[in-house]
């Protein structure tokens, strides 16, 4: 996930007020250098990646990084870990970035129409939707779905112009380099949503002090 200077303003103000700020990510935080990048460009105190994950006891690794089942994991930890605090939590998964995709399904556990599909990429999609449909069966089952709670899908970018996208992607304007992203919110208590617009446009306690 990407973030905007507004989106990155708005993290900070969170943590100003007292919240945890967390970022996790699949890949080496040696990669691009991530470990200086990500918490400067995200303003995210605690930043966690492969590295954490690896002494956590985490395995199945690939070179690219840890697959989102770990990633969920992992989310589900820090949530219950942390169920009193108040606290913002990002995670970047990555099995649907890798070249193509990852899935960690076996093939006779895979419907027909997927595994016997010419596309690896639709076993890669399904297995995105499975780890996603797990992840919010454990929370709901660890009460972590409460109406306080609100999870965010959403990507850095949309499909790629080329490969197996070209066959799925049909649509030529969701293959720009400017196209729409998925954002999906998922919560007990979707009331508070009405006035999202504000958290990107009202100024932080420190702006408030300098006018």
């Amino acid at each position: 996930m990407r973030s905007s200077a507004a989106s990155d303003v708005y993290k900070r103000q969170v943590q100003e007020a007292g919240w945890r700020g967390i970022f996790m990510n699949a890949s080496s935080q040696y990669y691009s250098n991530e470990v200086r990048e990500y918490p400067q460009q995200f303003g995210m105190q605690e930043y966690y990646a492969k590295e954490y994950l690896q002494d956590l006891g985490y395995s199945g690794a690939s070179g690219w990084g840890y697959h989102n089942d770990v990633l969920y994991k992992e989310t589900l930890r820090l949530l219950e870990a942390g169920r009193k605090d108040k606290m913002l939590l990002v995670t970047k998964t990555l099995d649907m970035h890798q070249p193509y995709p990852y899935y960690g399904i076996s093939w006779e556990n895979m419907p027909p129409a997927v595994r016997d599909h010419e596309l690896v990429t639709i076993r890669g999609m399904y297995w995105v939707d499975q780890t996603l449909k797990n992840f919010f069966e454990e929370a709901e089952a660890k009460g972590l779905m409460d109406d306080r709670t609100l999870f965010i899908i959403t990507a850095d970018h949309n499909p790629h112009s080329g490969g197996e996208y070209t066959k799925i992607v049909t649509n030529e304007n969701d293959r720009k380099s400017i196209a729409p992203i998925p954002l999906l919110f998922v919560s007990k208590n979707l009331q508070p949503l009405n006035n999202f617009c504000l958290l990107y446009t009202s100024p932080s306690p420190r702006d408030r002090q300098k006018s």
